[in-house]
């Protein structure tokens, strides 16, 4: 008897292939804004440990929580 093995990945991209264009275009946004946040938040991270920029503690508390919140609001 053979023996089947689950793939949770290709069952998930399965059935988004199968969604319909939908799903896929919204699908598609979030990973658009969640790039996008992420690399928002990354470059002025950067900014900030090269100098460039001074955020504080506040404003370090700020990265985490804001972009988090924003991602949320989209999803």
């Amino acid at each position: 008897m053979p023996r089947i093995q689950s793939n949770p990945e290709r069952s998930f991209a399965a059935n988004l292939a199968n969604e319909g264009p939908r799903a896929q275009a919204a699908t598609g946004l979030v990973f658009l804004w969640a790039g996008g946040l992420y690399g928002a938040q990354t470059l002025i991270y950067a900014a900030h440990e090269t100098g460039l920029v001074n955020v504080g503690s506040a404003g370090s508390l700020a990265l985490i929580v804001v972009p988090t919140v924003i991602f949320l609001g989209v999803v």
